[in-house]
């Protein structure tokens, strides 16, 4: 399915003629993956919400 596909467009809440650039996958590490070794940004820092007017 591609990001102009209609049924995504409406699941989105976007109107027909919205695009947008890309997904982002948000998940969990496998269970056998290393602890990470620096500490993490706040997520206010590296995020920002902008909606839809």
């Amino acid at each position: 399915m591609s990001s102009t596909h209609p049924l995504l467009l409406r699941w989105l809440g976007l109107p027909e003629d919205a695009r947008f650039m890309g997904f982002i996958y948000l998940g969990y590490p496998a269970s056998d993956a290393s602890p990470r070794q620096t500490p993490r940004r706040p997520i206010e820092e590296v995020t920002e919400w902008r909606g839809w007017p």
